[in-house]
Order: structure tokens, then sequence, then C-alpha cells
């Protein structure tokens, strides 16, 4: 087993351990793994005990899991890769259910909400559909087209036995007979990809967006359109970083069979270009509704000043002595629409998106058709890369 085929799982197993152990502080305080409290109840101790206890099982977990990829690596180096991140996976799952349900519990003995003054349910925002990604669209398909043309002007040449798939070395260890869909395959899965994703786009700029009950409407209106935006861009340059990665083992087979590790590195340049649109997806979003929270602070801001001005009335101690968020009223307690607080569904709310209560960016709503239809399409999508996974291994 070669250092790279080791150190790559070593070090993918410890990122998602680390996003997992940092993940309760990247929430908003009302919503503690997830579970909606009052501010006022936002430091209780049962809530700090609670996490405390999901992040020590995030440590354990990880530990369990790399002794279990270093142990599983000799003998069955792709189980072992497998094993150890579905263990984490399964064990932080198992960790944060347990460590919710304990804030619930205390919720619900302490009656948190019952002298909570909340918010009316927020609806959704209206918003002009920002331009699809037409510019990537067609980046991509000329990326195609071009790695079609180099295809069309080395086949002649071509082996009549050709590499489909590449191992943890860098080596080619799965040959096929020299044919259109041998040689030509991966780009015509490239070009589906890349419509299918372009079609995405449409849904992701169409689906409405859930207002923010302290927002007004014409700062929801700002915070959505950045919101789709950001998702329109982001299906985007998912659907050139798919091109790339997609054409570069096929190229570099053709041009350069003897290229030791160049598919191979290819492919992580690949995956780490899809992770930094993630992230930057991630950031845009943070960053819209940061906008619209900087608006409308400030303007409470301006409003708690002027209440001070002499002859503007007298003001309750609470507002002299805290921030002017303090007396706003809290979130409404709507846990009963959040399955374990991971899943989201709610028929009486229009939108189809809605912010994630644990973990950063945005979830479906499953009580509406798109949600359903999208979680579908998701799952078939996943199932279907690791069906795919599974019969290249073999």
């Amino acid at each position: 087993m070669t250092a790279f085929a080791l150190l790559f799982p070593l070090a993918i197993t410890t990122l998602i351990a680390v996003l997992l152990y940092g993940m309760p502080s990247l929430m908003p305080a009302t919503l503690p793994l997830g579970v909606s409290v009052p501010r006022a109840r936002s430091g209780d101790p049962a809530v700090t005990r609670h996490v405390r206890a999901y992040r020590m099982a995030i440590i354990a977990s990880w530990i369990l899991s790399l002794a279990l990829l270093l142990g599983l690596s000799p003998t069955v180096p792709a189980a072992a890769v497998l094993t150890s991140v579905l263990f984490l996976v399964a064990a932080s799952t198992v960790a944060y259910v347990v460590a919710r349900s304990g804030i619930v519990r205390a919720k619900r003995r302490g009656d948190w909400y019952a002298d909570a003054t909340v918010r009316p349910p927020a609806n959704v925002a209206s918003v002009q559909q920002p331009p699809a990604p037409v510019g990537w669209l067609v980046f991509s398909l000329v990326v195609l087209l071009v790695a079609f043309g180099i295809g069309v002007a080395v086949y002649p040449s071509l082996p009549q036995s050709v590499p489909v798939h590449w191992g943890a070395s860098g080596q080619p260890d799965r040959f096929a007979p020299k044919g259109v869909w041998s040689v030509f395959g991966p780009l015509i899965i490239g070009v589906l990809v890349a419509a299918g994703l372009f079609a995405v786009s449409f849904a992701v700029r169409a689906a409405p967006v859930r207002a923010d009950q302290s927002l007004t409407a014409e700062q929801n209106e700002r915070r959505a359109s950045l919101i789709q935006s950001a998702g329109s861009s982001l299906i985007g340059r998912l659907t050139a970083a798919t091109a790339i990665m997609i054409v570069w083992p096929a190229v570099v087979s053709w041009l350069w069979p003897d290229a030791s590790g160049a598919v191979i590195a290819g492919i992580v340049v690949g995956v780490a270009l899809m992770l930094i649109v993630v992230v930057a997806f991630v950031l845009a979003s943070r960053r819209a509704a940061a906008t619209a929270r900087v608006a409308v602070d400030g303007d409470m801001l301006g409003a708690s000043a002027r209440s001070r001005r002499p002859g503007a009335g007298s003001v309750s101690a609470a507002h002299d002595s805290g921030p002017a968020h303090a007396s706003t009223p809290d979130a409404p307690d709507d846990d009963r629409y959040w399955k374990g607080g991971l899943i989201y569904v709610n028929r009486d709310d229009p939108a189809v998106f809605v912010q994630r209560r644990f973990g950063v960016g945005w979830t479906v709503n499953f009580g509406r058709p798109g949600g359903v239809l999208f979680g579908v399409v998701l799952v078939v999508l996943v199932v279907a890369a690791i069906v795919s996974a599974l019969v290249a291994g073999h």
C-alpha cells in the first residue's frame, strides 16, 4: 500500500472529524445541536453539558475510525477506507442524536418557552431570479468538446486494450477492448452530467427562499437574491469542476499512458476544486445572511439610540444595559417540523429550501413536492456513485 493511499483517507477522515467537532460553533446560540431554545436559555448548563458530550464523542469516534483504518489497511485497503469513514459518520450521528435528545428533554422539563415572546412563522421572500450559469455550461462543453477532438485524433493510434480504471498508485489496473464506449464513454457521461446540472440550476433559481422573521421585506429580498445567486453560481462551478475531472484522466491516458500518478493527481485536483467550490458557496450563503443581519442590527441600534434622546420617553432597564436585540422576540419553537434536527418536513411552509438547523448551508423541505423530488434525485445519485465505485473496483 502506497503512502498516498494511506495518507489521503487519513486526511479525509480527520477533516470530517474536525468539521463535525466545530459544527456547534457555526450554529446560532439559540440552536444548540439543532434544538430551538430561547436566547435566555442558550447558556443553560444542560446545553453546555450536552454539547461538550457531543464533542468528546466525536474525538473518540475519530480515534476509533483511525484505528480501524490502520488495522485494516495492510490486508484490505479498499474496505479499510470505506469502513473507517462509515464508522465515523455512524458513530457521530449516534453521538449527535443522543446529545440532542438530552437538550430536548431539558427544554421540555423546564418548559423553556413558557415565558418567551416569539415571532410569527416566516413566509418566503419574493425575489427576481438570478441569471442561469450559461457561461459555466459553455466552458464545460468546450472542455469536453476539445477532449472529444483529441480522442478522435489519437483513436487510430490507441492500443487495442485501453485502461478504464486506475488504482491508488496511479497505475491502470483494469482494461477494456478499444471501442467507442471504452474510449469516449466518460466524455459522453460528462456531457449528460453537465446538461443535468444546468437543468438543476433552474430549479435552484426558481425555488422559494424562506424569509427571516427578524428582517424587513426589502432586506429579505436582498438576502434571498444573494442566496439564489450563490446557488446558481455553485451549480455552474460544479459543472466546470466535474468536466475537468472527467476530461483529465481520459486525455492523460491517451497522450501520456506511462505518466505514473498523473491520472490520480488530476482526480485529486478535481475533488479539491469541488471542495473549494462548496466552501465558497457556504461562505457566500453566510455572507448573504450577514449582509441582511448587519442592516437590521444597524436599524435596531439606531432606533435604540433615538429612544435614548431627551424627550424620547422612558426606556426599560433591559434596553439600557443590553444589546439592541436583547428584547426582540425569539424564533418560534418549531422543533416538531425538524426530524432529528436534520430533516425538515412542513407542508404549510411554501419554501423548498430552508437553512439547516445543524450544519452549514441549506436543506430541502420534504413537506413540499419539489423537496421530495430533489431528495429522491440526490439519493439516486449517491447510490449510483457508490455502486459505480464498487463495480469499478472489481
